[in-house]
């Protein structure tokens, strides 16, 4: 299981949910969220962003996936730069060094 994947377990898990209602929540095949969760198979920016958004997830925690699954797409980057305090954190995890 990828980092992402054990997050995105965590995620469905505190909600109670299972996969095959993870995915129905989410608008996903149950199947492709539970290949997901295992690793087998990696999201796209986009479909990362469709789980935060169908799980709820706070802008932070949508930013944690972004950094498990090691994918920074422009908007985000421009986000960080907009959000500097709030994202101090978040940032110093990938190396980023403010100034």
């Amino acid at each position: 299981m990828t980092k992402l994947g054990s997050n995105l377990k965590d995620i469905r898990v505190a909600a109670k949910l299972s996969v095959r209602q993870a995915g129905k929540k989410i608008k996903i095949n149950y199947n492709q969220y539970h290949r997901y969760e295992l690793g087998l198979n990696n999201p796209n920016v986009e479909m990362i962003s469709k789980i935060a958004k169908g799980f709820g997830l706070s802008p932070r925690e949508e930013l944690e996936l972004f950094f498990a699954a090691e994918k920074l797409p422009p908007a985000i980057i421009k986000y960080l730069i907009g959000n500097v305090g709030e994202c101090k954190i978040l940032l110093h995890k990938v190396g980023v060094i403010l100034k």
